[in-house]
């Protein structure tokens, strides 16, 4: 998860169209989670959460609660939790930090995980995040163990040039079994000039574990290269914009043995968002890849997984 997350956090400095819609009191959002792969291991998370906004001081403060259920299903077995999920959010214009809190409860395990997030924009050519994640190592053999991933680290935006920006992250991981993991994505975004929402991106990922993961991806040492087309566009008026990005690449994976597996890989996102009227909504992502998920073994070339988000918003 958090890997997804940092691999993205040259977003704002890509083609970006800002939504116009009224200032926010409230806020309710039906949040839906789907993955699935080819070695049939599933996932699927749904939260209702209520959200209010508040500005003082010239800061906007944001509380939420939501509560829902998640469950988990492979050939090994299924299982799932209740989740009640609080969040708060302040922040202005340049700088901002995200909280979350959320406590599971499950069949005679209660875990407690959570998130935070600070970010600044020094000026216009630099801007970092600060981030701490305490998650579910997501396959049921690691939730049977009661495995806990904690991870942390930073990264850094640099615009060189108008149209040219550098993305870098440090990663560090502990999982609850004793593998610890570091590594680091390193990114070039590329606006294509006379071309709006178009942009060409590179993406290299490295990440090395104290051993191999045990019922859940994790070889010792990971190395992916993609490179990758974006496009954004608004549509049906400026009320929505979409987002696509996708593009080839390989990986390279080494077992504690030293056995090395090599993969072509295939990296697909849709991005849908946008306001039907002022008040009501929707936010929705769909990725698609064979980089590897909540699966055992090393993916081969023809392993799949993929993850799609909805929400929909009303808001007042």
């Amino acid at each position: 998860m958090v890997i997804n997350r940092i691999c993205l956090s040259g977003a704002l400095l890509v083609a970006f169209i800002a939504l116009q819609v009224n200032a926010e009191v409230g806020r309710v959002t039906l949040e839906s989670y789907a993955t699935d792969d080819s070695d049939d291991a599933s996932q699927f998370r749904q939260i209702v959460s209520f959200r209010h906004s508040g500005e003082q001081d010239g800061l906007m403060h944001r509380l939420s609660l939501g509560l829902g259920g998640w469950w988990f299903d492979d050939p090994t077995g299924e299982t799932d939790f209740s989740v009640l999920d609080l969040g708060y959010e302040v922040g202005r214009a340049d700088t901002s930090a995200q909280f979350r809190l959320r406590q599971l409860d499950g069949n005679g395990w209660d875990p407690t995980l959570g998130s935070a997030l600070l970010t600044h924009r020094f000026n216009e050519r630099w801007y970092g995040e600060l981030f701490a994640e305490r998650v579910l190592v997501d396959s049921v053999p690691a939730i049977a163990n009661e495995l806990i991933l904690e991870s942390g680290g930073f990264s850094l935006d640099y615009r060189i040039l108008r149209s040219l920006t550098l993305v870098g992250a440090v990663l560090l991981q502990g999982i609850s079994d004793g593998n610890n993991r570091e590594g680091g994505v390193f990114r070039v975004v590329y606006d294509v000039p006379g071309v709006s929402g178009l942009t060409l991106q590179t993406k290299s990922l490295r990440l090395d574990s104290d051993f191999d993961g045990v019922g859940y991806f994790s070889p010792e040492k990971r190395e992916e290269h993609l490179l990758l087309a974006g496009y954004a566009r608004p549509i049906f008026g400026k009320r929505f914009v979409v987002r696509a990005l996708a593009g080839p690449g390989r990986q390279r994976l080494e077992n504690g043995f030293g056995d090395v597996v090599r993969n072509d890989l295939l990296y697909i996102e849709l991005e849908l968002e946008g306001w039907f009227t002022d008040h009501f909504g929707l936010e929705s992502r769909a990725i698609c890849s064979n980089t590897g998920g909540p699966n055992t073994g090393a993916p081969a070339d023809n392993y799949r997984y993929c993850s799609a988000e909805l929400s929909i918003i009303a808001s007042w």
